[in-house]
């Protein structure tokens, strides 16, 4: 993403950002944390580079920087997804021991798919629906199962970006 020496000159940041694997989604949590943490310095960089402060990388990860750094909503975008992440750690943890787990299975997945589905289906439809029989027969794609915009649960945290951004926007 930056040149380390380059970086630690103009963010004053001696951490850098963890390695993503798709394929290893326990280590999402740690990986979005420290993106989150580190989002103002590459912000930075990328701005000091575009001024030549710093010589412009031409690398595919600084050019994927600089795309990232033109989202406003990227801080919001990624707090949503530590939230998510955080959902999911427990469950995937869980059934990676070597230890027989199958049969607990059913009842965690469908108690990890509720937690996911409450945050943007209304509570009727959820409690309407009773088991995993249930829940497979419930129609998400209909709007009407929705709750309205407003009310659909982003986290706390991606909230509090989005208000900022809505604030600076009408600044």
């Amino acid at each position: 993403m930056m040149r380390q020496c380059e970086g630690k000159t103009v963010t004053g940041q001696v951490t850098f950002p963890l390695n993503f694997a798709a394929h290893r989604w326990v280590q999402n949590v740690p990986v979005i944390e420290r993106a989150i943490t580190l989002w103002g310095g590459g912000q930075k960089y990328v701005a000091c580079a575009k001024k030549k402060v710093v010589n412009l990388p031409k690398c595919a990860s600084f050019i994927q920087l600089s795309d990232f750094c033109q989202d406003p909503l990227l801080l919001a975008k990624l707090k949503f997804a530590l939230g998510i992440a955080m959902i999911l750690k427990p469950f995937l943890t869980e059934y990676q021991l070597d230890k027989p787990l199958v049969f607990l299975l059913k009842r965690d997945l469908e108690c990890l798919v509720r937690k996911l589905l409450a945050r943007f289906v209304k509570c009727s439809v959820l409690s309407a629906s009773t088991g995993v029989v249930g829940m497979l027969k419930m129609d998400v794609a209909d709007p009407n199962n929705h709750v309205s915009s407003e009310k659909v649960d982003i986290w706390h945290a991606a909230e509090q970006v989005l208000k900022a951004a809505k604030v600076s926007a009408h600044l």
